[in-house]
């Protein structure tokens, strides 16, 4: 009958805690039942996890997975079941410029893997090795600056382009400007220009000169005589004879 007890012990009474890494694989157990029934050793695989802390390497219990471990790090089970290597979040203490060779495999060993790993240890787990708590502070700092040039980085980019906005924004304008003011020319160039129908149409140029035309009895000087005239005035010489 297959155990699910601490094949490993934590020490003291605590449960895992905030910080808690989890390894699972798969172990060779016997199955006692299965033995004793075929006479010699059988054994079947199991799943079993190990729990660690950073900074803390004496202390990682192995347990039999149950739903609780998997539910408690779905990300690590996920990844044992896919055959995947998980590599915790963070920045590599490979990738720490302060850090020798030798430093960075004395932390791997302690569980030790990102700077946010030293960053985040105990008062306990820097008291066990010398330089931790001095290395932690660096860590500290190192993080707090990190996120100050983020975010310098960040409004520098907002800035250039709201620059980019501005300038884009100015030029549309200016455009506009120059549209509208070629287009006001050409209002004026049309508004002063002679009308087609008064170029057209004989005395359209001046509205008194075609008014008084329109009047009965009252003749341009200007305008040339109509064909009815002569009667006018053939009319006027015969009364002018029979008056004498």
């Amino acid at each position: 009958m297959l155990s699910t007890a601490y094949t490993r012990s934590w020490a003291g009474s605590e449960a895992p805690r905030g910080g808690t890494r989890a390894r699972f694989y798969m172990e060779a157990v016997q199955d006692p039942l299965a033995s004793a029934h075929e006479g010699r050793p059988i054994f079947k695989q199991v799943e079993r996890v190990e729990l660690f802390m950073p900074g803390n390497q004496y202390n990682m219990p192995v347990l039999a997975v149950t739903d609780v471990e998997r539910e408690t790090f779905p990300r690590e089970y996920e990844a044992f079941r896919k055959r995947i290597e998980v590599s915790p979040d963070g920045t590599p203490v490979e990738e720490w410029p302060i850090l020798n060779r030798a430093q960075v495999m004395e932390l791997k060993a302690m569980q030790i893997h990102t700077i946010e790993d030293v960053a985040g240890l105990s008062d306990l787990a820097t008291q066990r090795e010398r330089g931790l708590i001095g290395l932690r502070n660096k860590a500290r700092a190192f993080l707090d600056d990190a996120v100050s040039s983020a975010f310098v980085e960040q409004v520098t980019k907002e800035n250039d382009s709201l620059k980019i906005e501005v300038a884009t924004l100015a030029q549309q304008v200016k455009e506009l400007g120059m549209i509208t003011q070629q287009m006001h020319g050409e209002l004026l160039g049309l508004k002063n220009a002679p009308s087609a129908i008064a170029s057209a149409v004989p005395y359209m140029s001046d509205p008194l000169q075609v008014a008084n035309m329109q009047q009965p009895g009252v003749q341009s000087r200007d305008a040339p005589a109509t064909s009815l005239a002569a009667f006018v005035g053939e009319q006027r010489s015969r009364r002018r004879k029979e008056a004498e």
